[in-house]
Formats: structure tokens, sequence, C-alpha cells
């Protein structure tokens, strides 16, 4: 015989067993109370009588008395409780059972009202006892560790709030051993705080957790000062706008620009950044986001325009415009428009960039060589087959030491190889220096024949403006190279634009370009540039 598995989940009565083996001993089993089994392939499960089974064991007594049932899995987990609720039953094993009956795949798809007539409780009982089982069962399946409530009344009062929540109200409750009084009034205080955040934007987006836990355990003051802080931000939440058009007179472009403002996503996050949150200064906020939705009209907007094109405003209208410049920083994931240029700020290898090419008569890749020169230079694996689908002729600068790594990641159509060597410079070779750039060119065209030799010489500065770039190319290579595979008015795409060379090279030779470039940093050094030339 063996026990069936969910009896008793709490665990066995050991003491009621040793008293129970003791009376065996004295007198013997008695006959009268026989133990109520089923047939299964292990042998026989006992649904009835568990302790009298152990303290027969533990007494010695080899042979018991048994009701053989036939019965399936559920009917035998009724039995089971049903036989023991009159007795010693904890409410939380009846909880399991309930639980165990009442889920969705049941086959008898009993309702907690048919099991608590089934048990002989009432349904009320039944639904206290599969609540308390409900939060004791997930307690169990955490990876904390330490003494675990049993108290019903308890871990009723755990289940009133969010599941989210159950775990640390527990273990407060157990750590400072706390009355259910006490964890009545708790579980009330976290409650309220939950329905206090009207619309969950408190919760998503700067959290409740930490003022849930405060409030437990604060004197009465706080509690309600927590509660009207997250009433506060709730009630200004609801009231701005998610979406709404502002506009503004960009001073750099000259120009009125409209973006599209989440004022009560604003609003949120401004008041996350405050350590400690105060009433007065969720309204402080507020009233920022009231004054920029105010400060956001055509009208507005366009009374700017009029003050800073005003020539007796040109002192103010250039500080303005270097503040805006000091503060600015390309945000990646955005496209920005450099005269006919179009840069993007993030991965060559997001949609929105790859998405947006056009087809192109020409592209340039000069990537990380792995070579550790600088923070990005290291780890890259080649992933820009997509530039073959979008340009006639692919230029790719490997480096000299990571051709073959770049060979065994690309797929795409190798033709030919160009060289060209840098008569003023050079660099640390396997024999002692290296004079001359590699180029690669790829292409599904059936000729990319130019009548032109493949390699030139080039001569370099020694002041060039581009220096804090470890990986740039010189502008006299980008020059030439342009010029053999370019016509004036078609364009380019180089997804690691890096210094801007290229795109510098493009302006230069009348060819329009469009780039990537995956550092904010070197984004604004790009537009920088252009800028200073007039063309941002």
């Amino acid at each position: 015989m063996h026990p069936h598995p969910d009896n008793r989940p709490l665990g066995v009565n050991h003491e009621k067993v040793e008293q129970i083996a003791a009376m065996m001993q004295a007198s013997g089993y008695d006959q009268s109370k026989p133990l109520k089994v089923r047939k299964t392939e292990q042998g026989f499960q006992i649904i009835e009588g568990e302790h009298r089974w152990r303290a027969a064991i533990k007494a010695g007594i080899e042979k018991v008395p048994a009701f053989i049932i036939e019965c399936d899995d559920e009917e035998a987990l009724i039995q089971l409780v049903a036989g023991n609720v009159q007795t010693d039953n904890h409410p939380l094993d009846i909880g399991r059972v309930v639980n165990k009956l009442a889920i969705k795949d049941s086959k008898k798809g009993l309702s907690i009202a048919a099991i608590a007539k089934r048990l002989g409780i009432s349904e009320s009982t039944a639904k206290r006892y599969s609540y308390g089982d409900e939060v004791r069962t997930n307690l169990e399946q955490s990876t904390s560790t330490g003494r675990l409530l049993s108290e019903i009344a308890l871990l009723e009062e755990i289940r009133r709030c969010k599941q989210c929540d159950w775990r640390w109200i527990h273990d407060l409750i157990v750590s400072k051993d706390l009355s259910w009084k006490d964890s009545v009034e708790i579980s009330k205080r976290i409650r309220d705080i939950d329905a206090a955040d009207n619309g969950g934007r408190f919760e998503s987006c700067i959290g409740l957790l930490s003022y849930k836990q405060e409030s437990a355990t604060a004197k009465p003051q706080r509690h309600t000062e927590i509660l009207s802080i997250v009433e506060a931000v709730a009630e200004c939440s609801g009231k701005l706008p998610e979406k709404i058009s502002l506009h503004t007179y960009d001073i750099l472009k000259k120009e009125i620009t409209q973006t599209v403002f989440n004022a009560s996503e604003s609003f949120l996050n401004a008041c996350k950044q405050y350590e400690t949150l105060k009433r007065h200064t969720v309204f402080k906020e507020y009233e920022s986001a009231l004054e920029s939705i105010k400060n956001g009209t055509i009208e507005k907007a366009e009374e700017s325009k009029k003050y800073y094109e005003d020539e007796a405003n040109k002192e103010e209208r250039a500080e303005r415009e270097r503040i805006t410049w000091e503060q600015f920083t390309p945000q990646p994931g955005t496209w920005y428009e450099l005269g006919k240029h179009r840069l993007y700020c993030g991965n060559n290898t997001d949609a929105a960039f790859i998405d947006a090419l056009p087809n192109a008569a020409f592209a340039f890749a000069d990537p990380p060589y792995n070579a550790e020169v600088a923070d990005w230079d290291s780890g890259f694996i080649w992933n820009q087959d997509y530039l073959q689908d979008k340009a006639k002729i692919v230029a790719v600068t490997p480096g000299i030491v990571s051709v073959k790594d770049f060979f065994a990641n690309s797929d795409m159509k190798y033709v030919w190889a160009h060289s060209t060597y840098i008569t003023n410079g050079m660099t640390r070779g396997a024999l002692g220096f290296g004079n001359f750039i590699l180029t690669l060119l790829f292409s599904k065209e059936e000729s990319i024949h130019r009548n032109a030799q493949d390699v030139f010489s080039i001569s370099i500065s020694n002041n060039d403006p581009d220096h804090y770039h470890k990986g740039r190319k010189p502008l006299p290579y980008m020059q030439k190279l342009l010029q053999l595979f370019v016509l004036e008015g078609q364009t380019v795409i180089d997804p690691f634009l890096g210094s801007g060379t290229t795109l510098q090279a493009c302006e230069e030779l009348g060819m329009t370009c469009i780039g990537a470039e995956l550092d904010p940093m070197y984004c604004k050094k790009i537009m920088e540039k252009f800028k200073a030339n007039g063309t941002y």
C-alpha cells in the first residue's frame, strides 16, 4: 500500500502516528476501523486511514483490514478529504483539493459549491480554504526559504492584495510575527494605494512597491501622505493628454517644427526623477507639463520665429543658437537631414535604416577591424550583405588583418580588389609597415569596367580635422574612389559613417549620401561639420 500524493500536503502528524502506534502495540489493530484503498498500477493507494497505516508499520503489524473501492482520480480526492474533514484535516489540505477539483481542465468540472456539498462544509468555507491554498502554493513556488504561513485568516488577507505583493507582505508578517489585526491593516493600506493609482499609471512608470512597503509599517500620518501623493499623480497624469501636437521654432534649422508630445508620460517621467516625491512637487511638474502645452501652439512658434528673424535680435539669436547646439544630442533611431544628405543615428542593421535605403549607384563600408584601437573596434561580425541588394557596386575596406574573417561571414559576390598607395604615411604591418588601403569590390552587375587602373596614389595631410576618429579614411581617398564609380547627382550609401568623410566627399562632388553612424557623439561631429559649412 502507498499513501495518496495529495493527502496532507502540509505534512504527516507524526505525534498522532506515535500515539496510535503505542495503542496498537498494547491492544493490536482495531478491526472495526479498516482502511479505504483503491487499486492502482503501483499497488493499493490509501484513500482513508494513512495515519493508521503508518502507525501499524511502526507497531510492527504486517496486515491490516481494508475496503477496496473503485473510483477515478477526482472522486478519490473528494473521498480523501471527506474521510478526514471531521477529524484532523488542515484547512489548507481541503483548500488544495478544492482548487485541484475546480480547475478548468477538471474532467468533472465541479463547482466550489458542489465540492463543498460533497465535503459537508459551506461554500464560503470552501472558498476561504481555496484562497488560502492559492497563496500558500504561490509562496511554495518562490525561491525564498523559511517558515511559511499556514493560518487561513492571514493568507486570506494577503490574497486580497495583488499577487505581485504576496511574497513581501507574507515575509513582513512572518518576520515581525504580526497579528491578524495588524495584517488586516497592512492589507487595507496596500489595497488603498492600488485603488488610489486610478489607471495604473503610477505603477507602470514610477512603481508602487517602495511606497507600499514604506506605507505598510508607517505611522498613519505618513500613510495618508503617501496615499495623497499617489492620488495626485494619478489625477494629474489622467488629465494630461497622451498625444498632442507641439509646434516649436527650430533656431538651428530656422523653421517651425511639429512633434507629437505625450504630456502624461512626460509628467510621469519627471516625477520619477525625484528620490523622495512630495505632493507639492507633483503639482509643480503638472504645471510644467501644462506650460509645455501652452507654449507649443502654432501662434507661440510664429512669435518666436518673427522675434529671432529680426536683425535687432541677432546677438541673442546667435547666443541662443550656441546654447541650443550645446544642449543637442542626436537620438538613436532618428533620421537627420543634412541638406540633401541623410544621417541615421543608430545601428546600420536596424530595419528603420535598411528599409529607408533607396537603390544607389554605390555603397562604401569601412567596418571595424577588431584591432582594438578604440572602444568600438572589437567583437565586430560582418552582417551587412544587404548592401548588395541596395547598390550596384559595394566597396568594403575590411582591413588587411580582418580579410579572412570578412570573407567567412559574407556571401556577397566578389569581383575585384583595388589598392590605394599612401605616398607619405604608413601604419604598422606584418612586414613592418603598411602603406596601402585594400578595397574589396562586390557586384551583381555583369561588369564593373571603368577603363581604369586598380591602383592609385594619394597624399594625406598632417592637419586632419577628423583626428578624433581612429578609423577615419583620408578625404582624398574617398574623393578618388567616388569619382571612379559614381556620377554627379547619384546616391552613395555608407553604413559606417564614422567621422563623415564619405558624406563630405559627396557634398563636394555633387552626390547624395545616405549613411548611418552608431555613436551619437560621432553623429553630432558630422552634423557640426556641415553646420559650419552652412549645410545644416
